[in-house]
């Protein structure tokens, strides 16, 4: 199997607007006292009105980040082509020097791994 390929988990996010006259909402129950906004929640959930308006709030990249740096494992750089660009991703370290012990214990000086990915664009493949 090649490994060329990038799995992306986005999650897309909307906002949408309703609107509901209150004479309406009544002829759905009318032996009940009205409760406009109990009943328009409801009639919503139950998608038994059409939307006034959506607007895109924008999309969320939930798993790519993971794919890609389980992909390059212990390596601190790869290359790959993302929409017939090269790019180079880089993963790098973080250096920490030792401390003395004070009312803390000491630590060790150590290299850990960063959190974050710097993708950088090559060029045209």
């Amino acid at each position: 199997m090649s490994k060329d390929y990038v799995v992306v988990t986005t999650i897309s996010q909307f906002r949408h607007k309703y609107v509901m006259h209150k004479d309406d909402l009544q002829k759905l129950y009318p032996d009940y006292e009205l409760d406009a906004i109990e009943w328009a929640c409801d009639t919503v959930k139950e998608e038994k009105v059409e939307e006034f308006s959506q607007y895109w709030l924008g999309e969320i990249i939930a798993e790519a980040e993971t794919v890609i740096k389980d992909y390059m494992g212990n390596h601190e750089e790869a290359n790959t082509i993302i929409d017939g660009k090269r790019v180079i991703v880089k993963w790098g370290m973080r250096n920490m020097k030792a401390t003395p012990e004070k009312v803390v214990p000491a630590k060790p000086a150590m290299r850990v791994r960063q959190n974050a990915l710097t993708v950088k664009e090559l060029g045209d493949v």
